[in-house]
């Protein structure tokens, strides 16, 4: 009993000193802080979505032609006695540009003229003979011993061979057949071509065209008279309007369109050039580019509803270069997310940037 009564009396100080302890540790540790994590907030821009007219540009590629453009063979062979074409110069309709050496042609057809003479005396001396036997024939039979005459005494053909020389002589020069810029020269004074070779190439420079060729699906949207611009290779830009469409589509689905070229400075045929032809739509819902990111391959568009990103699966349409119709996903009215769109998630808290 005193045993137990010693052992108490030990524990109670050794309790006491502990709770002064304790106490005092507490008293002098801080008070703990409730840590929460900052919210992550993006600064995008914003814009009101509003049906609009979009224009389409359709872009294609193709080659400047000349309206009206013909390359020069020579009808007869021969040594080339003037040569009075260069490229590059502009020749007028009518003005004789090639001559061939016409001396031989030129005595033969003396030759068949003083044959022509010769056989026209003999024609009229043998009508004399027979104008006492024919007074009283018909005209029917008056008219065949004419013509039998007149291939007897060799003048039917000596007139054949007058108008062959004829013919001839006209090939012997060769004229402009319209008003047009030379180009591709082959021959010079002097030079000797055989009938069939190619001369020179003459073209229109004030009239030229771009042909290019679009898809059958953009056909029907084009009419003539529509604006397009050019841009050739060297990066020179021109005024165009569609004049022609073809309404034939080839094997690959494509179909033919011409644009004459306005602004025709500097091009020549040949060259190749970039269409672009603007075509007006109806008014629709359109985008700009930049307003559409790709989530697991499908377009989607972030809207802004109290402060929060909302994730938009669209359908897009046509897309012009800067802006992209809408076709389904979005309303008219809808705030989109037009910057810093590409991290957010559905949800993500934003500011709007005013």
């Amino acid at each position: 009993m005193l045993r137990i009564l010693l052992t108490g009396m030990v524990l109670v100080p050794l309790l006491s000193v502990s709770c002064r302890q304790a106490a005092a540790d507490q008293r002098h540790e801080a008070p703990a802080r409730q840590y929460t994590e900052p919210e992550n907030i993006t600064a995008v821009k914003v814009l009101v979505l509003r049906k609009a007219m979009f224009s389409y540009y359709i872009e294609s590629s193709g080659k400047i032609k000349a309206r009206q453009k013909e390359v020069i063979h020579a009808e007869q062979s021969g040594p080339l006695r003037i040569c009075n074409v260069w490229n590059n110069k502009m020749l007028e309709a009518g003005e004789t540009v090639i001559a061939f050496d016409q001396r031989a042609i030129t005595l033969r057809r003396e030759r068949a003229s003083e044959e022509h003479f010769n056989a026209s005396i003999n024609y009229k001396s043998e009508l004399l003979n027979q104008a006492s036997l024919l007074e009283s024939k018909s005209q029917q039979i008056k008219d065949t011993v004419y013509h039998k005459l007149k291939s007897n005494t060799g003048l039917t053909n000596a007139e054949l061979t007058l108008k062959e020389l004829a013919l001839e002589l006209e090939k012997m020069s060769i004229k402009a057949p319209f008003r047009g810029m030379a180009a591709d020269v082959k021959v010079q004074q002097g030079s000797t071509v055989r009938a069939g070779d190619e001369l020179f190439t003459i073209y229109t420079p004030a009239d030229l065209y771009l042909e290019a060729s679009i898809l059958e699906s953009d056909f029907n949207m084009m009419k003539a008279g529509q604006p397009a611009t050019l841009q050739t290779v060297a990066g020179s830009r021109h005024h165009a309007v569609i004049t022609e469409m073809n309404p034939i589509v080839d094997d690959n689905g494509m179909m033919l369109v011409k644009l004459k070229i306005i602004d025709h400075q500097s091009l020549v045929p040949g060259m190749n050039a970039m269409a672009k032809m603007a075509i007006p739509l109806q008014q629709v819902l359109a985008v700009p580019k930049e307003a559409v990111v790709m989530r697991s391959g499908k377009p989607v568009v972030f809207t802004v509803q109290k402060n929060q990103a909302r994730w938009q699966y669209v359908k897009t349409g046509r897309d012009n270069g800067t802006t992209v119709e809408i076709t389904e996903g979005l309303s008219d009215g809808d705030s989109i997310i037009i910057s810093n769109n590409v991290q957010l998630t559905h949800n993500s808290a934003v500011s709007i940037i005013r």
